[in-house]
């Protein structure tokens, strides 16, 4: 189903509803691209390097070979600036579309939401005369949505925001996404807690404290992180990377088993999203979800969030039914 409304004549029908994500937003890419969705990019920086995570999987598998390995490097992410995003809102979504919806990651973990914010502020006194001169009646309209999630979370909604704009009037479908963000329940587990202690906590992330660190390395005891309405802490501790993956599978299952709010579990994985799908836990946990109508979307995690988190990472989200 497409999110794109056409008109009834032909030689007028243009897209007028659109979805847009962020570049942490863990989408296949196929997804993205069968439903014309557009992502905003996200600029890194690892030692004298810079890299700009577009949601191509190729580029950020290969980010994650070249350069996610060296831990000495120094990381850092920033969002695109109000100017670029103005301009991208004006050239690009307010002659392409007149309605837009910008699901952004959690603004406790990033200023994409703040940016985006104020550039769909900027543009209120330009778009009018932009879309006159290529000749669009009418008004355009621009919403954005802090997520209040990261990652796998943000694709349970972008996929529930698919659904609604393809069915329900715009205003309608913003405040169902709007009032699906505090049942997203999104899951990490790391593979190397250091990512997520020396590089995150420069990004406001407390979960992983010192002792947390040093007792993981020590007793190989993997906390599973649990994201929810912006705030991030230690659901529970398996031993291994393994055993947490296990344990995480069975809980999405029992969330599968007794209902969900929207029917989709995301999946990501810092490296090559083959070797998550490889393993007998997911194929069990996919075969299950499918007997049942569920979707499971399953990509590489975007390179925004890796460089924080490390590679070998995986995510986990859906929204739960209570």
């Amino acid at each position: 189903m497409s999110l794109d409304a056409r008109a009834a004549n032909p030689e007028t029908a243009r897209a007028t509803t659109g979805l847009v994500i962020d570049a942490t937003c863990d989408l296949p890419r196929s997804f993205i691209d069968q439903h014309a969705i557009e992502v905003l990019p996200i600029g890194l920086e690892v030692g004298q390097r810079s890299f700009i995570d577009k949601r191509d999987p190729e580029s950020t598998m290969a980010f994650y070979k070249l350069l996610l390995a060296h831990r000495h490097l120094s990381a850092d992410t920033h969002a695109v600036g109000v100017e670029t995003l103005k301009d991208m809102f004006l050239e690009r979504l307010a002659l392409k579309h007149d309605r837009v919806l910008v699901l952004c990651m959690s603004s406790t973990r990033g200023r994409v939401f703040e940016q985006a914010s104020q550039a769909a502020s900027a543009m209120l006194a330009e778009y009018r005369q932009k879309r006159a001169g290529a000749g669009l009646a009418g008004p355009f309209l621009l919403r954005v949505i802090d997520s209040q999630t990261l990652c796998t979370g943000e694709a349970v909604l972008a996929f529930e925001a698919m659904r609604q704009l393809g069915r329900a009037p715009f205003d309608q479908a913003r405040r169902a996404v709007a009032a699906l963000v505090g049942q997203v329940r999104a899951y990490l587990v790391p593979r190397d807690l250091y990512y997520l202690r020396k590089r995150a906590g420069r990004k406001g992330d407390r979960s992983v404290t010192l002792l947390e660190y040093q007792l993981g390395r020590a007793m190989d005891r993997c906390p599973v992180l649990e994201m929810h309405c912006g705030e991030t802490r230690v659901r529970y501790r398996e031993r291994g990377f393994t055993g947490a993956l296990e344990r995480l599978f069975a809980q999405a299952r029992e969330a599968v088993r007794t209902g969900l709010r929207v029917p989709v579990v995301a999946l990501s994985y810092a490296g090559d999203p083959r070797a998550v799908r490889d393993l007998p836990v997911c194929r069990d946990f996919m075969d299950y979800a499918a007997q049942r109508d569920i979707d499971v979307l399953l990509s590489v995690m975007s390179a925004a969030a890796g460089v924080n988190v490390g590679p070998g990472a995986f995510s986990l989200a859906y929204a739960a039914a209570n």
